[in-house]
């Protein structure tokens, strides 16, 4: 929120109780690669632009060649 960690929000893990920040460091995400929504967290969701920079697109562009 506005930068700012909410504590309460934060995932928990149940076997040690220990608070994590990053969804990387999430245990069950731990050793998942993102394929499908790789982008996800990198671009703006609310921008066509911003998905266009990284490829969106291309292949539909490449069916009207």
């Amino acid at each position: 929120m506005q930068g700012e960690v909410i504590e309460k929000l934060l995932y928990r893990d149940p076997a040690t109780s220990e608070t994590v920040m990053k969804e990387e460091d999430v245990p069950f995400y731990k050793k998942q690669k993102r394929l499908i929504f790789g982008s996800n967290g990198i671009i703006d969701p609310t921008q066509i632009e911003s998905y266009m920079a990284i490829g969106g697109y291309s292949a539909l562009a490449q069916s009207f060649e």
